[in-house]
């Protein structure tokens, strides 16, 4: 990022109600420039142990008619600039193309996964502009039969 110190922004979603398939958790839209995830988190709340569902972060090359909740995003600190990143949370309708950059299975019987980027390696940034192929977002796909909630955050850089 360039011309200034970055600003840190959250989007989280509430919970969600856990069916089998891909639902993506939430989607970060850079409308007029740039952003950098800096730290993501999931965690589910199943009441037994059961097999891992399988999270999957992604670069949306087309997004097509995907939709969701628009969700707010919330400037961490005491700014009072607010973000140009939009974003969507539990979508009811998928990206229509969507590259997978990292995937994790996590046990849905109190899985957590927490990451932290380290300052400078974030590798993430996405594509400013308008364009479909800059959004990022966290998706789950989940096996038939587990029921729980899932909670989700991510914390970007503008």
């Amino acid at each position: 990022m360039s011309g200034g110190p970055n600003i840190l922004y959250a989007v989280s979603t509430g919970p969600i109600g856990v069916t089998s398939g891909i639902q993506t958790l939430w989607l970060l839209n850079p409308v007029t420039g740039p952003f950098i995830p800096v730290e993501l988190g999931i965690s589910f709340n199943a009441s037994v142990s059961s097999v891992p569902i399988r999270a999957d972060l992604y670069i949306a090359a087309s997004v097509g008619s995907a939709a969701g909740n628009s969700a707010s995003v919330y400037p961490v600190g005491s700014t009072t600039v607010a973000a140009t990143t939009t974003a969507m949370t539990a979508l009811g309708t998928e990206p229509s193309t969507k590259t997978l950059i990292s995937s994790w299975f996590i046990q849905p019987f109190g899985g957590v996964l927490d990451i932290q980027y380290p300052l400078g390696r974030e590798g993430l940034s996405s594509i400013g502009g308008a364009t479909t192929n800059g959004r990022v977002g966290l998706q789950i796909n989940t096996p038939t039969g587990i029921t729980c909630n899932v909670l989700s955050y991510v914390w970007f850089e503008e």
